[in-house]
Order: structure tokens, then sequence, then C-alpha cells
């Protein structure tokens, strides 16, 4: 237990004090604070510019109006709802027309007639200003007047036109449990998790690696055993990990409590932490730390395969695979289509993807208690089989130097032991 904490202590004061942690850690929690206060800042100020566009539009987006023969009557009307909308005679169109080369804030709408359709010139400075930034809402406008002068030229009433052109109304009934915040919590659990596991892991791998090739683990392999070494490198980096995972936690928990409009989140609807009970933070972190150790120790093994740095990235690529797997497995399954389907309730036994689907599920309410129970025996069982062959793959393979060793080597090496 001793030699455990010694290279656990070792492991976690040097990866500490590494830039990379340090420039990281600092990066990813300005990154959040930045964006929460970007967010919060155009959230915030979209009431009050709508407010302010509302009272200066008859003061500074004046649209001109000319329909010399009458062809959309009532148009210059519906128009009003989006600029301050002036009637103008034939004579006026080349001294408006000449004011809008100068000024964004006039357009001109003219109305005539071509093939017996009405046609709508529309006059502005540029296409980001006037009538021609906003032509898809304008010429929805005139079209609807269009459409029911035309119903009611031809006989029908006006009162059953407007009735008609009313749009449908609709409203969505959600019947499940899963609220806004546990979706958005899950979410980004579920990505935060994978970002540790590959991460944390990496470090795992990368530690082992660099102290073969720097001969220094054959120092570290006289005073402690192999076994001891690999447990307290996993150690040291999981501590690592929740120290940084806590610190983003916090950091974005915070943002989202003063800084982030709720409405944003939940969709105008009350966004709340308070799906995160003693419970249920409780499992989080079970899964976190046993999912953690599940790749750590496959990631430790990748590292005592490899003779240079160099190899370290194609030795960790099955392991990689086997983290991404999970992670699209509880994503695609959980977040973007949850249900109870066959290939569901198998993934989140499967030790490689239950850290991903469990905790989301158990925050949407579609897992039952007994389920959970299982997947946690059922992952704690692999993290034991696999970091006791882990153990052994290490000892047999962490002073061997030469060419990577294949994993089937290492495998026939550690039974030799």
């Amino acid at each position: 237990m001793k030699q455990i904490f010694t290279v656990f202590a070792f492991t976690l004061k040097d990866a500490i004090r590494k830039k990379a942690f340090i420039i990281s850690t600092a990066v990813i929690l300005v990154l959040i604070i930045g964006g929460s206060a970007v967010l919060a800042v155009f959230m915030g100020g979209s009431d009050e510019s709508d407010s302010e566009a509302g009272d200066s539009v008859s003061s500074k987006n004046i649209c001109y109006y000319l329909d010399e023969h009458n062809i959309l009557p009532g148009a210059s009307q519906a128009l009003s709802v989006l600029y301050d909308v002036r009637e103008i005679a034939p004579e006026e169109k080349e001294g408006i027309v000449a004011q809008i080369k100068e000024d964004k804030n006039i357009s001109l709408l003219e109305v005539s007639a071509k093939n017996s359709q009405p046609l709508v010139t529309v006059y502005s400075k540029d296409f980001m200003s006037g009538a021609g930034a906003n032509l898809t809402v304008v010429s929805q406008i005139i079209n609807e007047i269009h459409s029911m002068n035309y119903l009611v030229n031809a006989g029908v009433d006006s009162e059953l036109v407007i009735l008609s052109r009313q749009p449908v109304q609709y409203e969505t009934v959600f019947e499940g449990e899963m609220n806004a915040s546990a979706y958005v919590i899950g979410v980004v659990f579920t990505l935060l998790m994978f970002f540790a596991f590959y991460y944390y892991g990496y470090g795992v791998a990368m530690s082992v690696a660099t102290e073969k090739t720097s001969r220094v683990m054959e120092t570290l392999i006289v005073s402690a055993k192999p076994s001891r070494i690999l447990l307290g490198k996993c150690f040291g980096m999981g501590v690592l990990g929740i120290i940084q995972f806590a610190l983003i936690v916090l950091t974005g928990a915070a943002c989202i409590k003063f800084i982030i409009p709720s409405e944003l989140l939940s969709q105008n609807a009350e966004f709340s932490l308070s799906v995160l009970n003693a419970e249920t933070v409780a499992v989080m972190f079970i899964y976190f730390v046993l999912g953690y150790s599940l790749f750590a120790v496959m990631n430790a093994v990748s590292g005592a395969l490899v003779s240079k740095i160099e190899d370290l990235n194609s030795a960790m690529m099955p392991v990689l695979l086997l983290i991404m797997v999970g992670f699209y497995l509880g994503y695609f399954i959980n977040i973007i289509s949850p249900g109870s389907g066959t290939v569901r309730k198998i993934a989140m036994y499967v030790p490689i993807s239950s850290p991903f689907i469990i905790p989301s599920s158990m925050l949407s309410g579609s897992v039952e208690p007994y389920q959970i129970v299982i997947s946690v025996l059922i992952l704690a069982l692999s993290v034991v089989a696999v970091g006791a062959l882990s153990v052994k793959i290490y000892s047999a393979s962490v002073l061997h130097y030469g060419n990577k060793l294949k994993f089937k080597d290492a495998i026939k090496m550690s039974r030799q032991k």
C-alpha cells in the first residue's frame, strides 16, 4: 500500500505541475465563463434591442411605396408592421432613388404589372439594408395581400378569406418524465466523461511510456512492484481527472446559475440543478471512477508495450476505439433516440458503454434501480478482471525494449512469468 501511495503522490504532483494541465484547465474555464458571458450579453440584450428596434422603425426605416394603378390595394398598410410606409407619386421616384444611394435606412417598393401579374421592384442601398435585407418577409406579406385580393375579387366573402389565412395553432404535450434540465445535464456529463476517459487515460499511457523510454522505470521497478506502479499511476491520474473534472463542473454550474439566461437552456422552462441530488451525484461519481479505471489500466498497458514515444498513438488505438464505441453507443442511444429497445438494454450492461448510458438514463428517469445495480456490478467485475490481466501484461512488458510488442506476444510473456 505504501508503494502505491508513493507512486500515486509522485504521479499526481508531477502532473499538476505540468504546464499542459495548468494551461488546459485555465483555457477550458475561460472558455466556459467567456462563452456564458457572451450568451448572457446577447440573450439579455435581445428584449431591449427588440424594443428599441420597435421604437425606431418609424424614425429610421422609411419605406416609400409607389403603386400608381392601385394593383395591390392594402399592401402599404400591411407593410407598416415593418417600416414607416410613405406613399409617393410617380414624379417623386427619381428623387427618392437618389436618396437611397446615400441612406441605407431608406428603401422604395414600386408596384407595376408584367404579363398581367403584379411586379414589385425593390430599391435599397445594398442587399444588407432597407427592404433588401428583409426581402423574404416583405415578399411573404405582399404575396398574402395579393392572394387575399384575388379571392375577394373572385367573389369570396372577405371574412371567409381572412379566416382561411389564419395559421393553424399547435400545442405540444410531453407525457414522459424527462425535463430539459435532466436532458442538458445528461448531454454535458456524457461529453465530459468521454473527454475524461480519453484525456486522462492518455496521460497514464504517456507517463508509463515516458518513464520507460527514459529508463526511469528501471529505477522504479527496484523500489516498487510493477503492479504497484500501475495502480499508483492510474490512481494519480484519476485524482487529477477528478480535480479538473470538478473545476469544470463547478464552473459550469456557477455559469448556469448566475450568468447564462435560463430560457436559453430550457426553452422557456425553468432550468434547475435540482436533478443533481445526492443519489444521482453518487451514481455519476461511481460510474466515472469505474469507467476511468477500466480504460486507464488498458492505457497503462499500451504505454508499456512501446519503447519509443512515437509508437504510443498506434499502441493506444485499440483502447481509443473502445472508448469511442462506448461513447457513441451512449450518445446516440440515450441522447438522440432514448427508449427501451433491445440494443439499449444490452448496451447499458456492456462495460465500455454503461458509463455513458446509465447516468443520463437515471437523470431522465428511464432506468430502474435494479438495472443500475446490475450494471455497476458488471462494470466493477470487468475492472477487476481487466485490471488483473493488465497487471500481468504490464509486469512482463514494462522492461521490454526494442520493437513495439504486439498484444499477443505480451500475453505470452505474461504467462511465462
